[in-house]
This record gives structure tokens, sequence and C-alpha cells, in this order.
């Protein structure tokens, strides 16, 4: 527990409950280095951009 990945901005951001303890904050911050670590934005953006059949996963498509 700890956190949840909040997607489509362009980073990581972890939301936490504002009730959480200090084992959650840790928590949320291990996973947001993971996260880092994984480069799991360029992962995503490349995904859904071959989902889509586009060689440039950063154009916007106006969909």
């Amino acid at each position: 527990y700890g956190g949840a990945p909040l997607l489509g901005v362009d980073g990581v951001c972890i939301i936490g409950h504002g009730r959480s303890r200090a084992q959650a904050y840790k928590n949320a911050v291990r996973v947001a280095s993971q996260a880092v670590k994984a480069n799991l934005n360029n992962l995503i953006t490349t995904g859904l951009a071959a989902m889509r059949g586009d060689d440039n996963p950063l154009k916007a498509t106006g969909d």
C-alpha cells in the first residue's frame, strides 16, 4: 500500500491518501523510484504509439 500512479501526466506521479502513515509514504516513494528506473513513462508512450501505428510517440494525434 502507499499510492497509485496518476496516468496522463508527463512524469511520475504517485497519489496517496491524506491520512496515510509513514510506511505508506515510504512505499509510494519506492514505487515512484521503481517507475523512474524502469522508464515507465517511455514504455507507456511507446506502447500506445505502437497501438496507433505511429512511429513518433510524441506526436499529438488530434483524435
